[in-house]
């Protein structure tokens, strides 16, 4: 396992190049949409960012970047993506849709910064990193969320994680996290079990 300090990162020019943590190959990708490709081309994968990534041009999504379920890896190796903007209507919201199947997926070393992600439907996991973590063999650690993250009525809102099943560790919020009428919400996770 990897803990990158608050200015630590590892940053690659070549994302053919190998990497190996704790045994694993991980495949590295270089922007929001490599990684979403490749993640629903082999959700079991391990995964890592090669660099910091503004996602200012790609304006206001309607849908989590990330659709399909991450059950293998994910290492942003201490970089940043800036500025990411959700407004969706869906069920599960955030940079990932959802991690984890019930026992794998893990998501690490990774800082949203600015992100504004909204969801518009009662009843949502709406977290700026993930919306729906099912992964209690799992977790979610050296995560730092700055910006705004809110839900709607009986919605789950926190800054890292809607709805969460796993451990988190080593990880904080500074993101304003609002909810309406009956929403749990909370500065870390909405709701959940760890």
């Amino acid at each position: 396992m990897l803990l990158f300090g608050a200015s630590g990162e590892a940053t690659f020019d070549n994302i053919h190049a190998t990497l190996v943590i704790d045994g694993n190959p991980y495949r590295l990708v270089d922007s929001i949409a490599d990684l979403a490709s490749h993640v629903t081309a082999n959700p079991s994968c391990n995964f890592a960012l090669a660099n910091n990534i503004d996602a200012t041009a790609l304006g206001t999504l309607t849908a989590s970047p990330v659709t399909t379920i991450l059950t293998g890896n994910f290492d942003g190796l201490g970089h940043t993506v800036s500025n990411l903007t959700i407004k969706s209507p869906h069920a599960q919201i955030g940079l990932f849709k959802q991690v984890g199947s019930g026992t794998t997926g893990s998501l690490s070393n990774l800082t949203l910064k600015n992100a504004d992600i909204r969801g518009t439907n009662d009843s949502a996991d709406v977290g700026a990193l993930v919306g729906y973590a099912d992964n209690p063999n799992g977790a979610i650690w050296g995560i730092r969320v700055g910006g705004n993250v809110a839900g709607q009525n009986s919605a789950e809102v926190g800054g890292i994680v809607g709805l969460d099943y796993g451990p988190i560790s080593s990880s904080s919020s500074s993101a304003a996290v609002t909810g309406k009428s009956d929403a749990y919400v909370g500065g870390i996770m909405g709701g959940g079990d760890n």
